[in-house]
């Protein structure tokens, strides 16, 4: 916040009347734009946006759009983050969409074709372009895997050293020298590929090369093989979207029929990994913020280095709807909620597949020990009032949780058709208390108590082009007829 100085009683009078109209200016601005008429129109808006984009893009490009309404938890943070700005500079994250390629099945034959036209543009032949890296990439990975998985073939550690200054160059070619921590804590792709290149220098004039490879450099080259071949679309779906996003917002059915405008904000590349474009959509009523990103970035950010739900203001404190079976338990609550907050639900169902690993303590046992001792409250008090527990739950989970959405594509209907489906409470509570790891063992407690209160079931709604059009008209005739009202109302004599 700005620094202020008071003089006199005056000030200090004048400072809190500032204070409060930022505040109820922000306040009100949320709570103005996030109706269910908008929230119904969001869907609509959404819809028409993927059969756009299914309309200009190769056939053989699969994407879908998520999209959200942001929860009241996240509506405090940003009226305390966005403090000393006015309400406009808020209004675009309210909602917000993410539209991904799913995946690319073979060559990009819409495109292949187009050029023997010689009318592409030039985001199209750098899109082109990118097939063919990829197609280079994915030989490469085969070749090099034949060689490393075939026993009768030897393989020298200068093997090694070719084998993987080639493969640090194709990481190197597609990746962004920007993302440096995208390895994880190791180094980037680019100061690994320096000191394989020098050490293969030293290695050459001394000629030490060993006769054969040792395992841990097999290991590596696997290692980086999978690397390279997890973002063997990257660039390319990006491409994709980058070229063909704007001619679907630029569709008679987004830009007349429901009358929506964007502009492009800005292209981000983060040192953790996370890329993604940023554009506006301003519909007529209120605007959205909508990102456009390859499967392989989406991935990095919900489960990878980009990965940001366990950062400083993210992390939501479940441990006070707990407390212990036995108030004189020898050992504090905190003992026993953190340990099952250290244990991934997925790794708890794992052993009860597969039993134990070797030579390691039964987590079942352990986890299944220390339910006896703790259990969710009965009820939760909150200032002055008492809830019990299954209401507070639910209350809970509204507030910490946005509203979440898919978008895609009805394949099983002839007609051009997209299913909506509206995700469950438990849904979205999950995917706000997920680790990059998996839902704890205790979140999942929560989880489950709210799923046996039946908040586990999804809403989806199918929509066709027609319904765009005939509710994007009926919209118009409402809004048409809501002025005249207002007219007349205006020039009605007072009584």
């Amino acid at each position: 916040m700005e620094n202020y100085t008071f003089n006199s009683s005056t000030d200090v009078q004048n400072f809190r009347k500032r204070l409060e109209v930022k505040i109820n200016d922000v306040i009100d601005t949320y709570h103005s734009l996030n109706t269910d008429e908008n929230i119904t129109d969001l869907q609509y808006n959404v819809a028409a946006i993927y059969l756009a984009m299914k309309k200009v893009s190769p056939k053989n490009v699969h994407f879908r759009i998520s999209f959200r309404v942001k929860g009241e938890r996240s509506e405090q943070k940003n009226i305390e983050k966005e403090f000393e700005n006015t309400s406009s500079t808020i209004q675009k994250d309210i909602y917000a969409m993410r539209i991904i390629v799913d995946k690319i099945d073979g060559q990009l034959p819409d495109i292949a074709d187009s050029v023997i036209g010689n009318n592409l543009d030039e985001k199209l032949l750098y899109t082109l372009s990118l097939e063919k890296t990829k197609t280079r990439n994915i030989e490469f990975i085969n070749s090099t895997r034949d060689f490393l998985n075939n026993p009768l073939e030897p393989k020298t550690e200068e093997d090694y050293y070719n084998k993987m200054i080639t493969l640090l160059t194709l990481l190197k070619d597609s990746t962004y020298s920007e993302c440096i921590y995208e390895n994880g804590d190791d180094e980037s792709y680019f100061s690994k590929y320096a000191s394989i290149q020098e050490a293969f220098r030293r290695k050459k004039i001394d000629n030490s090369f060993a006769l054969k490879i040792s395992p841990k450099q097999i290991k590596e080259l696997h290692y980086f093989l999978d690397s390279l071949e997890e973002r063997s679309n990257d660039k390319l779906e990006s491409a994709l979207l980058e070229a063909y996003l704007p001619k679907a917002l630029n569709s008679h059915l987004i830009a007349n029929t429901l009358q929506m405008k964007y502009d492009f904000e800005k292209t981000s590349i983060k040192k953790d990994g996370y890329v993604a474009e940023f554009y506006i959509l301003h519909t007529p009523d209120y605007n959205i913020e909508l990102q456009s990103q390859s499967s392989y970035r989406y991935q990095v950010g919900v489960a990878g280095t980009a990965f940001h739900n366990g950062l400083e203001g993210k992390q939501i404190n479940i441990f006070d709807l707990f407390e212990l079976t036995n108030p004189d338990d020898n050992k504090p609550l905190n003992y026993y909620l953190k340990f099952l907050d250290n244990v991934p639900f997925s790794e708890y169902e794992n052993e009860l597949i597969d039993g134990p690993e070797d030579g390691k303590s039964s987590i079942v046992e352990q986890v299944d020990n220390i339910l006896k001792h703790i259990k969710l409250k009965n009820k939760f008090v909150m200032g002055n009032t008492s809830y019990k527990m299954d209401k507070y739950l639910e209350l809970f989970a509204n507030y910490v949780s946005p509203k979440m959405y898919t978008c895609r594509s009805a394949r099983d209907l002839s007609t051009p058709t997209v299913y909506i489906t509206e995700k469950s409470l438990t849904s979205n509570l999950s995917d706000v208390l997920r680790r990059r790891d998996g839902i704890s063992f205790l979140a999942n407690i929560i989880i489950d108590r709210l799923k046996t209160l039946g908040f586990d079931k999804d809403i989806t709604i199918s929509l066709t082009t027609n319904d765009i059009v005939k509710y994007a008209k009926a919209k118009e005739q409402n809004k048409a007829k809501s002025k005249v009202d207002e007219v007349l109302d205006d020039k009605a004599p007072e009584i």
